[in-house]
């Protein structure tokens, strides 16, 4: 009975395999019923906090929102054949009739038709045309919004805050910052190069000799700096490892994609020289890592040594080689770059003692850092120093410009914008992924299952006639019909005694013994 306050006891139910937690809609469901109709203007919901659920799983449920209804539609064996059911064979009473037909049923297109008008097919079509008008919309949103904060609207809205004097000194001083962030760019890109050219031949000299630890570095999604000691293995071009180069590649997800900006380099170096390529490294948290030179820290002169513990047994590197190529190859990105991304994949209870052995970074030194930087990197890093300093100056001088508190201001208004626009591309992306996602319900299954039905010599869905087996079949209420229809046609219970067939029969349609969990998680 609805009430003017409704309280929930618990965030979870007991279902068949324990207790469960409940979903958005239930909580939903349960709540609704507080608020009396025509006598109270609001309702109240209490949530009685429990020893296993606290505010922080009830604000995580109560915030996931509405799950979407969800047709309870099913394609089984009796549909498909009462649907689909057209000329039956079936035997005459005397050998002179021989076999009879009779027509019926519908055709494939009739069937899907019929399926269409099912309720779950009814809110997704509905679905589908919000999900669009709303597409409609984000999308004309975006582009108004887009055009408030292009160059020349910018320049507008400049023009009528700012004298004349003090809008071109901000022009110009713009168009300054511009290129010279440019120039920022490039200089760092060059610095990031060189720094790969001078771990190359270090890499490379390690390559045939002990297994050196290395420190790798990366900014998570979160925007936080993970550093990660591991074991370096070697290059993957080295490597006796046919699976993961297959993978590699044959795979878009670890093209290189660097060549279209290559000439911007002028360093005087070969492409080939700095072109980047993947590496393979065991970490300490036992996850295989593949990265090329831009992710790597530092090298250490300390390592795994490559000798065989026994005369008859292989090196280290040949045995970690052989289980990294037994791995799944479920690689998961951590982050990516112009120069190549990083990637991870979960080691094995094989390569857990392999781990345990590689040290924590704080018990290894500068001293034991191997990597030595050429000159030509120490010059194109000072030079990206350099022009750092001078972008920051730069930025200063804007600062202290005459018209600069106005055009602050419209700056600000740039950026909100901005982060309005992204905010709506994420919506759109997200519906757009949901209109993808929906189709025709049920009618996949249909057809999977009428296959099934013309592979069994059931029914055949090229002319549609029915053979006694779906006869059977379609005349059988309840789960798993076919299977049902191909015991009862068997030969084999001709032979049996009243008793017997009694007790198959019986054996068809109990449900067995259900497994209960206890408390102390005990199945009885």
């Amino acid at each position: 009975m609805p009430a003017r306050t409704a309280v929930i006891s618990s965030l979870s139910k007991r279902a068949e395999s324990g207790r469960v937690s409940l979903s958005s809609n239930e909580l939903f469901q349960m709540a609704g019923r507080a608020g009396r109709r025509g006598i109270d203007e609001m309702g109240h919901v209490i949530i009685v906090q429990s020893p296993y659920e606290g505010p922080e799983e009830g604000c995580k449920l109560l915030s996931s929102g509405l799950q979407p209804l969800v047709s309870q539609f099913t394609a089984s064996y009796g549909m498909v054949l009462n649907l689909l059911a057209g000329t039956k064979v079936t035997h005459g009473s005397t050998e002179s009739d021989g076999l009879k037909t009779s027509r019926g049923g519908r055709t494939l297109e009739e069937a899907k038709k019929l399926i269409e008008q099912s309720f779950g097919n009814y809110v997704g079509s509905n679905v589908m045309v919000a999900a669009k008008d709303e597409l409609s919309r984000i999308g004309k949103e975006i582009e108004i919004l887009s055009s408030e904060i292009s160059d020349e609207a910018i320049d507008r809205k400049s023009q009528k805050l700012l004298s004349r004097l003090a809008h071109e000194e901000i022009s110009n001083l713009q168009e300054e910052l511009k290129a010279e962030k440019r120039l920022r760019t490039t200089l760092r890109r060059r610095m990031e190069m060189e720094r790969m050219l001078s771990l190359k031949p270090l890499l490379k000299e390690l390559q045939d000799g002990h297994l050196p630890f290395v420190c790798l570095q990366y900014n998570g999604a979160d925007g936080v700096q993970y550093l990660v000691a591991s074991v370096y293995l070697g290059s993957l071009d080295l490597l006796t490892a046919p699976k993961l180069k297959n993978l590699v590649n044959c795979s878009d997800m670890f093209a290189l994609n660097i060549e279209a900006e290559s000439n911007e380099y002028d360093g005087g170096e070969s492409e080939d020289n700095f072109k980047p390529c993947y590496h393979v490294a065991l970490g300490s948290d036992n996850s295989w890592y593949l990265f090329t030179e831009k992710w790597i820290k530092t090298v250490y002169r300390t390592g795994f040594p490559n000798v065989a513990l026994a005369q008859s047994d292989a090196l280290p590197r040949n045995i970690m080689t052989e289980l990294v190529e037994k791995g799944a190859m479920q690689w998961q990105k951590l982050t990516e770059s112009e120069f190549g991304g990083l990637w991870c994949m979960e080691g094995s209870l094989e390569t857990w003692s392999w781990s345990l052995n590689v040290p924590v970074l704080s018990t290894l030194s500068e001293d034991d850092e191997a990597i030595k930087f050429s000159q030509a990197y120490n010059e194109a890093l000072e030079s990206y120093s350099d022009q750092r300093n001078k972008v920051s100056h730069l930025k200063k001088r804007i600062s202290r410009s005459e018209g600069f508190k106005e055009f602050k201001k419209i700056k600000d208004m740039v950026r909100f914008t901005e982060e309005k626009i992204r905010r709506l591309k994420v919506r759109s992306n997200r519906l757009r992924k949901r209109v993808e996602q929906i189709e025709p319900i049920g009618w996949k299954d249909f057809i999977q299952v009428s296959n099934v039905i013309h592979g069994s010599r059931a029914l055949d869905i090229n002319t549609f006639v029915t053979f006694p087996l779906g006869e059977t079949a379609a005349a059988i209420r309840g789960e798993n019909e076919l299977w049902f229809a191909m015991v009862l046609r068997s030969k084999l219970l001709l032979s049996m005694k009243p008793a017997q067939l009694a007790a198959v029969c019986g054996s068809l349609v109990s449900e067995g013994i259900k497994l209960r969990p206890s408390k102390s998680n005990r199945y009885t």
